[in-house]
């Protein structure tokens, strides 16, 4: 059976943007200039909400960021129970994701993320090849991004103002998901997301709702 690609860290190798609010004045926009990976060792948990090929009910995740050394070059890493995203260290975009006994699941060539620098308003088209573990079959890929604007959002974690940014992939000629995720700017992380796998994905329809629980980083 072949293994399908998960989207579970897609948005670790996200990039922000965000709007400075000065009082009494109108928004001003800010540029993100470059991708801002977490520290090694720092904690993300997040409350998820599962339906159809995603599986059901509601559970709670935890990923813990890394580094390590995957086909001769170093990359950066996103963990849990399900697995390892790998990203490339100077953008955060994917590269290909291990499962939970370390074996490769998927890749993407080239690897496919944000465009930086990013502000409000800015749309991008990424073309890349997917190859799927095991049987190494071959799926071309067109992602499609943009940056909608910034909203507040209210997570168990807190209330953050939030930059929207929205994902959809077709591979294979197929729309297979729309996803939007919400970043808060200051550590480049994900608050909230919402992953729909639309009927044509492999793995069949399904949702991921997912907030932001709690964050632990090594030393603060």
């Amino acid at each position: 059976m072949t293994r399908q690609p998960g989207t579970g860290l897609a948005a670790w190798g996200a990039g922000l943007v965000v709007v400075g609010l000065l009082a009494g004045c109108a928004a001003a926009p800010v540029r993100i200039e470059q991708f801002k990976p977490m520290p090694v060792g720092s904690t993300v948990t997040n409350s998820q909400t599962n339906t159809g090929s995603y599986g059901s009910g509601t559970t709670q995740v935890t990923f813990t960021t890394g580094r390590q050394d995957w086909a001769g070059q170093p990359v950066l890493t996103a963990t849990s129970p399900a697995g390892a995203m790998l990203m490339r260290p100077e953008d955060g975009r994917r590269m290909g994701f291990l499962g939970p006994n370390g074996q490769l699941q998927w890749t993407l060539d080239p690897p496919v993320g944000m465009q930086y620098p990013l502000e409000a308003g800015r749309s991008w088209v990424q073309q890349s090849h997917l190859t799927m573990q095991p049987g190494g079959q071959v799926v071309p890929v067109q992602s499609k991004w943009q940056v909608v604007g910034v909203e507040e959002v209210e997570v168990p974690a807190g209330r953050f103002k939030a930059l929207r940014v929205t994902l959809e992939d077709t591979m294979g000629g197929k729309l297979w998901n729309r996803d939007t995720y919400w970043l808060e700017p200051e550590r480049q992380r994900v608050v909230k997301s919402s992953l729909e796998r639309l009927p044509a994905h492999p793995a069949g329809a399904g949702t991921r709702q997912a907030v932001l629980v709690s964050v632990s980083v090594p030393g603060q």
